[in-house]
């Protein structure tokens, strides 16, 4: 899934614009039970070491993996939503993906779990994302 990104400091411009998350199920598991341990906490939000791909895009407006230097890059999970963030090396300027709700996380832990059998009677049921990722699976078999 490719997410937007944004910087805290509007003056800086060499910074990642997307992000690549790839999911798998042990993944999405790890970030419902962040966010079921959330719940149970009665807390505002919880954060956990996880690492994906800050990309740029390239004058073809190709992404590319981004060559700055980052560091204390974080999973935040809210009671409805998650999203990504990471610091600029040895600044406060941090870098945040956009959101990704927990009903859609739900969603594509089904495409990703389900039954390669069962997969055709999701299709219907599925939002865009996680369709797109049942299709990849029904392709590959």
């Amino acid at each position: 899934m490719i997410l937007d990104v944004s910087c805290t400091d509007e003056y800086y411009d060499d910074h990642p614009t997307h992000a690549k998350v790839e999911f798998t199920v042990e993944s999405i598991e790890r970030i419902l039970l962040l966010n079921e341990t959330l719940i149970n906490l009665k807390a505002l939000k919880i954060s956990d070491w996880d690492s994906i791909e800050w990309c740029s895009e390239d004058e073809f407006e190709k992404l590319q993996e981004w060559d700055g230097r980052y560091d204390c890059e974080m999973v935040v999970v809210w009671d409805n939503w998650v999203r990504w963030t990471t610091y600029l090396k040895d600044t406060s300027i941090l870098f945040e993906t956009s959101e990704i709700t927990i009903k859609e996380l739900r969603e594509i832990h089904k495409a990703l779990s389900t039954p390669l059998k069962e997969l055709p009677l999701l299709i219907g049921s599925l939002k865009e994302e996680a369709t797109t990722i049942l299709e990849k699976r029904l392709k590959n078999g």
